[in-house]
């Protein structure tokens, strides 16, 4: 199995932290990082990737992209792609009836909310949407994500819908082979490497666009199916993947080997770039410890993601706030003047707050996580954990006296999830 050093230990981020606190103060604690106005916006997704894998992948282009970035240490997401999605397109902890990303009935609730495509749009800017969409069909599903307020969606992905279709025989049948749509025309069956085609497809769209442009790049990469990528995408010499933890890493390299060529396609001087994982860890690739600990769960390793957000002529720095994909929408809404009641908080400066809500209504698995405490529900019977001298959640304080008043704080919070 591949190992590497993290890349969050303390002594890589002193310089950055340094100079960060130099220019903007220590971000999350009342100072507000420079606002940017009139630029271009660019959200990343990675498909199945919790901090502990990109810690221990080969990826020096997030590396450093992160190194001129407010890195934000404790970003959560919710424990699967759907309810993560629609985190981040409605700025809702968890909307009513969203969770399910299968649904092919036409009642996707983006459709009936002021999403974030729609309101950037309207603020005039060119919306578009390359890759995975997983937020609820429409009718037809291939107009799924236009419906929902994108302008463009190319290289779409609506096998993530239809495999709910055991009857559909192209569900899940890989990166080189798999129905694609484009703006609602659909290839029943592509062979172009997915993660290459979102690259070249966003790229065309960018360089011929000449409005502010905000785009969403919702990759398939790193999630299953778990392969060797093409060579092309892997650094000269990439050690053998003998197993599937080791296929999944490579593919989070060759992941990061086309944000190196996006980057260098995009005027960074010019655009905000936010990325993020939208889950933690497929149990396939979690090892044997964390098997049932990892995605579609509440624990650490289901929902602790990467999140970095790069803000023209911004300072780097490491932040220590509660972050969560709904503060990706208020964030962003922000950097255009829109200001829209949600459940996010502006990444970009104050007003904070001392907890994130994580939740998946098909598993009844939701949780409020403090900086040291979290409070799981599954199913009607909590836990709680000091994440502080408990980091591995193997101790269990629901019952401890000492702890009733932040086990009391921590449910009033994750009361709020519907």
């Amino acid at each position: 199995m591949l190992e590497f050093v993290s890349k969050f230990s303390p002594a890589l981020f002193f310089l950055f932290a340094s100079a960060a606190s130099a220019q903007l103060g220590p971000l999350g604690r009342g100072r507000i990082a420079p606002r940017p106005s009139g630029h271009d916006v660019l959200i990343v997704i990675a498909d199945d990737m919790a901090v502990v894998d990109y810690e221990q992948a080969q990826t020096p282009n997030l590396d450093l992209l992160a190194s001129q970035s407010i890195t934000f240490e404790n970003a959560y997401a919710n424990p699967t792609c759907s309810p993560s999605r629609h985190a981040l397109l409605l700025g809702l902890w968890r909307s009513a009836g969203g969770d399910d990303g299968c649904m092919v009935d036409g009642t996707s609730d983006v459709r009936s909310h002021r999403s974030l495509p729609l309101m950037m749009g309207e603020a005039g800017y060119a919306t578009a949407l390359f890759g995975k969409w997983h937020a609820g069909s429409g009718r037809p599903w291939s107009l799924a994500a236009l419906q929902a307020g994108f302008q463009t969606w190319r290289v779409g992905l609506p096998s993530n819908v239809r495999a709910c279709d055991s009857s559909d025989p192209n569900a899940e049948l890989g990166y080189g082979r798999y129905v694609r749509v484009d703006d609602g025309v659909v290839t029943d069956t592509s062979n172009e490497y997915h993660t290459i085609a979102v690259r070249d497809e966003f790229i065309q769209w960018w360089n011929t666009t000449s409005k502010l442009r905000f785009a969403v790049l919702s990759f398939q990469a790193p999630h299953g199916p778990f392969h060797r990528p093409p060579a092309v995408l892997l650094p000269p010499g990439y050690p053998a993947t003998g197993s599937n933890r080791d296929r999944y890493l490579a593919m989070i390299t060759s992941l990061d080997t086309v944000m190196g060529q996006i980057c260098a396609s995009v005027d960074l001087s010019n655009t905000v770039v936010i990325f993020v994982g939208d889950n933690g860890t497929p149990p396939r690739v979690a090892g044997v410890f964390d098997l049932a600990r990892s995605k579609g769960t509440t624990f650490e390793r289901g929902i602790h993601v990467p999140l970095f957000v790069r803000v023209p002529r911004g300072a780097p720095a490491v932040d220590g706030r509660m972050a969560h994909l709904v503060d990706i929408y208020t964030t962003t809404l922000r950097m255009a003047g829109i200001d829209f009641p949600a459940d996010g908080v502006d990444l970009l400066g104050p007003p904070s707050r001392p907890y994130v809500l994580c939740g998946r209504a098909i598993s009844n698995d939701r949780c409020a996580r403090s900086r040291r405490y979290k409070l799981r529900n599954v199913a009607g019977v909590e836990e709680f954990y000091d994440l502080q001298t408990n980091p591995a959640e193997s101790i269990d304080l629901i019952d401890e006296p000492s702890l009733q008043v932040e086990i009391e704080k921590h449910r009033n919070w994750l009361s709020l999830i519907p």
